[in-house]
């Protein structure tokens, strides 16, 4: 397993600003491959993914296509208005588990976070933004995070977590065959999403 994307996240009182890197393997930043933002509280059915923060060139873009009972559905386009992939949130009182779907809309991959009562505490907190950034902190002061999964195997395939206690920056590592599996750009779309709570 190998750190694959970097994402530095900084927040104000009504604006998350992402910034998504490749990741060395060391864990340390690399290229820059596109940054986005999205407003708290705020009726927005999609995120738009840029190459800088000018926005001059259209990476891909999230956007919240529709809901059944307590399933969200995303779709992931190109910069050129493109199917890129799609992915299925199952939302419950105490979190959420994900689902990355193929061409077919087969899942083919799963995340779900660690820890169920840090996963209902920060979904609390996002309707009282004064609360995210001691929630957070507890969050990852008690090793909260995402594990990835293999839809077949069941078996861990990589994690979304936060590097350092007062790190802003998180680090979603995978497995060489989960990597290849898929465009990073849905990748980044999903975690971003996961942490927008889109």
């Amino acid at each position: 397993m190998k750190p694959r994307l970097i994402i530095e996240q900084s927040r104000t009182t009504y604006v998350d600003k992402y910034e998504i890197f490749t990741a060395i393997e060391d864990g340390s930043r690399g290229e820059l491959l596109a940054v986005a933002q999205h407003r708290h509280l705020a009726t927005q059915d999609k995120i738009s993914f840029y190459t800088n923060e000018v926005k001059t060139d259209l990476v891909c873009s999230v956007q919240f296509i529709k809901s059944d009972r307590a399933y969200r559905h995303y779709l992931v386009r190109s910069g050129k208005d493109r199917p890129l992939g799609a992915f299925v949130e199952h939302r419950q009182a105490f979190g959420s588990d994900w689902a990355i779907l193929d061409e077919n809309e087969h899942s083919y991959a799963f995340i779900r976070d660690s820890n169920v009562f840090y996963a209902a505490l920060r979904r609390l907190s996002l309707w009282f933004p004064i609360t995210i950034r001691p929630v957070n902190f507890l969050a990852t002061l008690g090793g909260h995070h995402y594990i990835w999964t293999n839809r077949k195997s069941g078996k861990a395939q990589g994690r979304y977590y936060q590097k350092k206690l007062f790190d802003t920056q998180k680090c979603l590592s995978l497995t060489d065959n989960a990597y290849d599996a898929q465009n990073w750009r849905i990748l980044a779309a999903v975690v971003v999403a996961i942490d927008a709570e889109l």
